[in-house]
């Protein structure tokens, strides 16, 4: 199986040769460092194809295949870090294909993720350091609306309690078609934030399609509060619901994204930008917001 993706943001290329990535059922790597994945089929239709824990570090997963899952694609959780997950084809994903929780120093670039709930959530983290960058996403949350459930919201990244340095979603391709898809937020940040010097930063990202949910957005910042984010470069078409959210939090800045809709289906108020809750200083400069009616 051959997978090119050329756009906007330059080539996302990843090639699978069947025959020649080795089938692998879960995997699990509990407290282990220095180990490379490389040209594995893996899927698991009950649970996680890739668990890593306990504090594992100096982890590469790359050039293969993973999914089907019946759970998450790549769990990371417990202290681990220095890992990066590259080169991937991960589809077919019943909850997130990748999803940290108390780590650090992680990579997801240049990965195709197709047919997943959620692309990345960077759950819970003091020490910042979560990237996802040069990935491709297409149709999230397949099964049903992506707002309720165990799994939570459905998102090409979610940002939950993570905070500190270094956390980047820069450069990624996403596309939800109608009726293939339905995902809540594209990009949620909620109650999450970097630094004053170091802020989260979601940059030339370009998303196309949103909804069907009626409150969804392109990119929210401060839901349920936040600090430090600055969202910039970013081009939205038909993104949902909503376009550019600042619901709360400080020190957010929307600058130089554009924002285009024609889309008329009747749940939707079409609203380019919109800021609410208790949000005593945020920036809003240079955006472009374009309706065709």
């Amino acid at each position: 199986q051959h997978m090119d993706y050329t756009g906007p943001v330059g080539t996302i290329s990843n090639t699978i040769v069947a025959s020649a990535l080795v089938a692998s059922g879960p995997i699990v790597i509990d407290g282990e460092q220095d180990v490379v994945i490389s040209g594995l089929h893996i899927s698991n239709p009950s649970g996680n194809c890739i668990d890593i824990s306990n504090g594992a570090s100096n982890i590469v997963i790359e050039n293969s295949e993973i999914g089907p899952c019946g759970d998450r694609g790549i769990r990371i959780e417990s202290g681990s870090h220095n890992v990066t997950i590259r080169n991937n084809y991960i589809h077919d994903i019943a909850s997130h294909a990748v999803w940290s929780y108390e780590s650090h120093h992680i990579t997801v670039d240049k990965n195709v993720i197709m047919n997943v709930w959620s692309g990345y959530e960077m759950w819970t983290t003091r020490k910042g350091h979560l990237s996802f960058t040069n990935n491709f996403v297409k149709n999230l949350a397949p099964d049903g609306g992506g707002i309720r459930g165990p799994r939570g919201s459905a998102n090409v990244v979610q940002g939950a309690f993570a905070h500190g340095p270094g956390i980047r979603i820069t450069d990624n391709v996403a596309v939800n078609i109608q009726g293939e898809s339905h995902p809540e937020d594209l990009v949620n940040m909620y109650q999450s934030g970097g630094t004053a010097s170091d802020p989260i930063l979601i940059a030339r990202n370009k998303f196309l399609g949103g909804g069907p949910s009626g409150s969804g957005a392109g990119i929210l910042l401060g839901d349920q509060g936040g600090n430090d984010i600055v969202a910039e470069d970013n081009i939205l078409v038909n993104p949902g619901s909503l376009g550019l959210v600042i619901a709360g939090g400080h020190d957010l800045t929307f600058r130089n994204n554009r924002v285009y809709s024609d889309d008329q289906r009747e749940v939707f108020p079409n609203t380019g930008f919109s800021a609410g809750g208790d949000c005593p200083s945020y920036t809003v400069e240079y955006n472009e917001i374009t309706f065709y009616q």
